[in-house]
């Protein structure tokens, strides 16, 4: 159970690497971590200067602090460096997350025959690699079961089963993921919504994304939280909008090494 990497041959091997640098991180205030690459709080502090190096040392690498307008302009700087880019709009709490997570869960029930568990440090991995089968049929990549199971990093991780099958149909989690006192120190990673193709539109992601904000605001206290959502995912925009998780004009940017990763990273 100390190796449970799930994703392409390429993802795997990044995530490694990503491991490997976030425990030398861990304890540096500008960056963070919840199993896919390290991020950087702030690329407009450090600029290319401080990304380049996460690229380079990961293969991938995730920075937040650039503007929606700004963004063009910082990934040709990447392109012009031999990186490949990506990007999605950064989206964060801005209304109370908390009093409308406990609104859905309170109008809303997941159908009877789904029951849920929490990942954690003594679940079967058998709970995990479901987990990961869920996360990658919606098109996510889920964290390594280090995170999954919150041995390097606290987070809440939920896994939805039908009760008569024992299927995995829904996921969703939030992470701790960069240290208190910090500009992102207050809010949590949230996100790894995913349902599988049959189950979709019973709100399965709402009401689980829901549980997972306030099962996080009852282990850490923090009641505000950020992800990342691609341009145009007007379903992903609707589901986050309920849960008072907005775009604010700032854009989360990706940054990958050729050389050492090919395909996408789910930020």
């Amino acid at each position: 159970m100390t190796d449970e990497y799930f994703g392409t041959p390429a993802q795997i091997a990044m995530m490694r690497r990503t491991s490997a640098l976030w425990s030398l991180l861990k304890d540096h205030p500008d960056y963070g971590f919840y199993g896919r690459s390290v991020m950087l709080s702030d690329y407009g502090a450090g600029g290319f200067e401080a990304f380049e190096p996460l690229i380079r040392l990961s293969g991938a690498g995730v920075a937040y602090g650039v503007r929606t307008d700004a963004a063009d302009e910082e990934k040709a700087t990447l392109a012009g460096a031999g990186f490949h880019t990506d990007s999605y709009g950064y989206c964060h709490t801005v209304e109370p997350s908390i009093e409308l997570a406990r609104e859905v869960v309170g109008r809303h029930a997941l159908p009877d025959d789904l029951t849920v568990i929490e990942i954690d440090m003594e679940s079967p991995a058998a709970d995990v690699s479901d987990l990961a089968e869920v996360a990658l049929a919606g098109g996510v990549l889920p964290s390594p079961g280090h995170v999954l199971r919150g041995r390097t990093v606290d987070g809440v991780v939920l896994l939805a089963r039908e009760v008569g099958t024992g299927r995995p149909v829904a996921c969703a989690a939030a992470f701790d993921s960069f240290k208190r006192g910090t500009q992102r120190g207050d809010h949590a990673w949230w996100g790894m919504l995913s349902t599988v193709p049959d189950r979709r539109g019973q709100r399965i992601a709402l009401i689980l994304g829901a549980m997972a904000m306030l099962r996080m605001f009852e282990k850490t206290g923090l009641s505000k939280f950020f992800t990342s959502i691609r341009h145009g995912n007007a379903s992903s925009t609707a589901l986050c909008a309920k849960l008072g998780v907005a775009h604010t004009g700032w854009e989360t940017i990706v940054g990958m090494d050729p050389e050492q990763f090919s395909g996408q990273l789910t930020a």
